[in-house]
């Protein structure tokens, strides 16, 4: 028997437990066994933690169906996120990651922490690995963190139809994401393509967004015009070799792309202009770039691998479908021309990144403060496209206190 304040747990509780779950048929003995084991086990770390949730109302008879439990009702007592849920908050404090369903696939997440939900979405070509050091930064400042990998991209479901890659269907797994993980409402933060998933999000649901960061993609890029698609302006204006027209073929840039994905890495990754990535003549992005003399300090060899190893698995075509599905992402938008988001947002990009030509001029103008009227901006000076890894520390400041307003 083990006792936490008044609240007392004793071993004929789990014999109970036990009991019903293999009568059920749902839990195999030996399973029903283990998990009367592991509850025992870990009773002395854990129920304090529990007793403290229950009396602030976060374990509620709800949370713990404890009566479909003991009438073997339930299917889910040996899954992980139940597991995770009843028995320690303790392993919240280390970085975990699962699989769970949302919107009709299996997404990958990496998530450490408890209190508010804070979700951060990754861009291209990168993971949730791409947050490595804002997950255990914000964690430490009371948040329940959230990474997945998104849609296509890593350990997470790939549709084969690359019609499946629209914002809305983007948009639709964060909800999803969201209400699987049990809240209503959380901050969002995103990067590149993370971010205008993001701004997407924001807009078709606000309701469910207490406040948006985001890095390297301002909403412009996301605000719907009623004419001219993003391409399609693009297109106009900086002509055929912009690597977003570029990518628009399917097999094209999947051969540029993975021909050396580490020497990819490597020139994206030390890419410092204002400049957007352009195509030579022979159409090739990668050969267009400039090879480092030396990497960086703040991306190792092991982290580059990491990219390599995973986008060697996957290929590229599903992350690149984000890029083919534009123009069809802006004809589906029509319902929210001339829409802007009035959530909190923070916007941080560097004075480096290859989005600054345009960002810069925009956020500037009186067109942002338009589009987002609780909006604010940052510029770093130095900072090129992945600020979240070389400028890590800024970054985790900016975000962290900018959530705590909220």
């Amino acid at each position: 028997m083990v006792a936490a304040g008044s609240l007392v747990l004793s071993s004929s509780c789990f014999c109970i437990l036990e009991a019903n779950l293999c009568r059920s048929g749902r839990v195999p003995c030996l399973c029903a066994c283990n998990v009367r084991r592991v509850l025992l086990a870990e009773a002395s770390e854990w129920c304090i933690e529990v007793y403290h949730d229950m009396i602030s109302g976060l374990f509620s008879a709800a949370a713990f169906h404890l009566p479909s439990i003991l009438h073997g009702t339930t299917s889910s007592l040996t899954d992980r996120s139940f597991r995770r849920k009843l028995i320690s908050r303790k392993a919240s404090r280390l970085l975990e990651e699962r699989t769970i369903e949302v919107n009709g696939i299996h997404m990958h997440i990496a998530e450490q922490g408890t209190g508010p939900l804070v979700l951060l979405l990754h861009g291209f070509p990168c993971l949730w690995y791409t947050w490595r050091h804002q997950i255990p930064a914000i964690a430490s400042a009371g948040y329940h963190v959230v990474a997945p990998d998104m849609r296509g991209y890593g350990q997470t479901e790939a549709p084969a139809d690359p019609a499946k890659y629209t914002a809305l269907h983007i948009a639709g797994d964060v909800v999803a994401l969201i209400e699987a993980l049990g809240e209503k409402q959380v901050y969002l933060v995103g990067h590149d393509w993370g971010a205008v998933s993001g701004w997407y999000t924001t807009l078709f649901r606000p309701d469910l967004i207490k406040c948006v960061v985001d890095l390297s993609a301002t909403f412009s890029f996301v605000y719907r015009h009623p004419k001219h698609s993003i391409l399609d302006m693009v297109l106009a204006q900086g002509g055929d070799k912009v690597y977003l027209v570029q990518w628009q073929e399917p097999g094209k840039a999947e051969a540029d792309l993975g021909k050396n994905i580490k020497l990819w890495y490597e020139k994206l990754y030390t890419y410092r202009s204002p400049q957007l990535l352009m195509a030579n003549a022979e159409g090739s992005v990668v050969d267009n770039m400039q090879a480092p003399d030396a990497m960086p300090s703040w991306i190792s060899e092991k982290d580059i691998q990491y990219y390599v190893d995973s986008f060697s698995k996957t290929g590229f075509t599903p992350a690149l479908n984000y890029y083919r599905n534009m123009n069809r992402t802006w004809e589906l938008c029509a319902p929210w021309a001339g829409k802007g988001v009035s959530v909190p947002a923070l916007v941080i990009i560097g004075d480096e990144d290859l989005t600054i030509g345009s960002a810069k001029p925009y956020l500037e103008s009186p067109l942002f403060k338009a589009h987002i009227p609780n909006g604010e901006y940052k510029i770093l000076p130095g900072v090129g496209h992945f600020l979240q890894e070389e400028a890590s520390q800024t970054i985790n400041e900016s975000i962290i206190q900018y959530l705590k307003k909220f």
